[in-house]
């Protein structure tokens, strides 16, 4: 078969000179010679056309990505399995095909054991297939396909690479005017699928649906409940798992522990007579949202408030879950008073709270002094109070002051 393995003269040769056994020199001319696939672990990449150092001429080696497939799975191949190698070659005008093929470790170590099959042959001690005299002619018009098992080799090998030559052959009964073809395929080890995570919140509020969600899209079990979705919605607090399968084995994520928190207890609204502020009647790890005729006050987030604009003021609390109460009842600071009207002392506030005008009803025959002081007793000012009503223009922000006069006291409310 010289046409196809070339060199055959040069064995004929040695054959008549030196006597070597027919049978040993019919079985190489059988098959292409050991260590030129191309591999760059030996001869320096060499194929067997002559330009790379072979006995084959024509064009030099022509490289050709998708002459070599395997049947492993996505994920890479299973240790000790068995799978399909397939080679193919066409090329318009020839009818005889040849090749050469080695599977390699990284370092050019043999790789795993190829298993000979109709019309293939190993050699080189088993770290080569090539054809035999029968597996050289065409199975389609200008191609030829050739199959052959592999066994992976062990767990913790690694990548694997097959480098392999093809001969197309333009049947002169000769080695030169031949094609010669190189190509490479590298496989990878397979391993089971990372650990699949699980996203979402562990404490939802309790009357809502819980969404959770994966990092797989494909190969997914989540249990209890079997679903295969990405995503999942529940109303069930409990312990949460995701199964992801491929073809190289199965992972579990973490139990994610899913539970349902009831809403914080309705708030309602309290006034200090000490600070003037309105305050909630839940304290704790919330959040408050103060409200003015329905509106969100921006800047009140915090457990008390102090009203400086008449109107209803609710107040909502959310835990650190975002769960969140009802609206507390709506508090108005005209509907609030700190002090009788009843007159104590001498003197009597008309009405309270107030804006900036001041309405005190002083019941004295004289005139007399009332002094102004913060909460803190911090004094403010001295207004004169005559006999009967006094409309008292104060000029003070938003708060809560004590009044006195002589030795009666009583807090006013001031809401601007």
């Amino acid at each position: 078969m010289k046409k196809l393995l070339g060199c055959i003269g040069i064995f004929l040769i040695v054959l008549i000179v030196t006597g070597i056994d027919f049978e040993s020199a019919h079985s190489n001319n059988s098959g292409a010679q050991a260590g030129y696939t191309g591999s760059p672990y030996e001869n320096n990449s060499r194929t067997c056309a002559s330009q790379n150092g072979g006995c084959h001429g024509g064009t030099g080696t022509t490289f050709q990505s998708d002459m070599i497939s395997i049947d492993i799975p996505d994920c890479g191949y299973l240790p000790g399995e068995t799978y399909t190698i397939t080679l193919s070659i066409s090329s318009p005008g020839r009818s005889e095909f040849g090749f050469s093929i080695s599977p390699q470790f990284n370092g050019g170590a043999t790789a795993g054991t190829m298993i000979a099959s109709n019309e293939t042959q190993l050699n080189g001690s088993g770290r080569y297939l090539t054809h035999t005299a029968q597996g050289t002619a065409e199975t389609a018009p200008n191609a030829r396909i050739w199959t052959f098992n592999w066994i992976a080799p062990p767990a913790g090998s690694g990548e694997v690479t097959f480098y392999a030559a093809f001969n197309a052959s333009n049947n002169n009964n000769g080695s030169s005017g031949d094609l010669i073809f190189n190509s490479n395929l590298t496989i990878f080890e397979g391993v089971t699928p990372e650990p699949p995570n699980i996203f979402g919140n562990n404490v939802v509020c309790a009357g809502t649906i819980a969404s959770l969600t994966t990092n797989y899209t494909s190969g997914i079990v989540w249990s209890p409940g079997n679903q295969i979705t990405q995503s999942i919605e529940t109303a069930a607090q409990g312990t949460y798992q995701v199964t992801v399968t491929n073809e190289c084995g199965t992972s579990t994520s973490q139990p994610f522990n899913l539970s349902f928190e009831a809403a914080p207890p309705t708030p309602s609204i309290e006034f200090n007579i000490g600070t003037g502020a309105f305050e909630s009647s839940v304290t704790g790890q919330y959040f408050y949202a103060w409200f003015l005729n329905g509106n969100l006050l921006q800047d009140s987030v915090g457990a008390s408030i102090v009203p400086n604009v008449v109107g209803d003021y609710t107040l909502q609390i959310t835990s650190f879950n975002g769960c969140s109460s009802a609206l507390s009842e709506p508090l108005n600071p005209q509907t609030v008073s700190i002090s009788t009207t009843q007159s104590t002392n001498g003197f009597e506030l008309v009405q309270n709270p107030i804006h900036s005008q001041a309405v005190v009803d002083f019941k004295g025959k004289e005139r007399a002094a009332m002094d102004i002081y913060s909460v803190s007793g911090k004094y403010i000012k001295t207004l004169v109070l005559n006999p009967g009503i006094n409309n008292l223009s104060l000029d003070l922000i938003s708060g809560t002051y004590i009044l006195r006069v002589n030795n009666s006291v009583k807090r006013l409310l001031v809401v601007n």
